[in-house]
């Protein structure tokens, strides 16, 4: 047991002694420095053309007088109202 423990104080000594590599700080030159600049992360492009989908076709109404149109540029969705005819609605299919 003596000898454990005197195996113990040896090491401990020798570790407490051992000589360490000393910290290096980065000193406070090696820091580089960007001007910040607030700016939109998206851009955008204009291009010619026109967007649709499928086939254009003609829409006859079946008789009756035509009582209401959209304005210029109105965008119909999908079972909304064409146009109404004798004041009846008639929808895009």
């Amino acid at each position: 047991m003596r000898r454990m423990i005197l195996l113990l104080a040896v090491v401990t000594a020798a570790g407490c002694t051992a000589e360490r590599a000393p910290r290096q700080v980065p000193s406070a030159g090696a820091v580089a420095t960007v001007a910040v600049e607030r700016t939109d992360l998206s851009t955008a492009r204009t291009m010619p053309g026109t967007l649709g989908y499928g086939v254009p076709r003609t829409i006859r109404a079946a008789g009756g007088t035509v009582t209401w149109l959209p304005r210029t540029g109105v965008i119909v969705k999908r079972g909304g109202t064409l146009y109404r005819n004798d004041d009846k609605p008639v929808t895009g299919r």
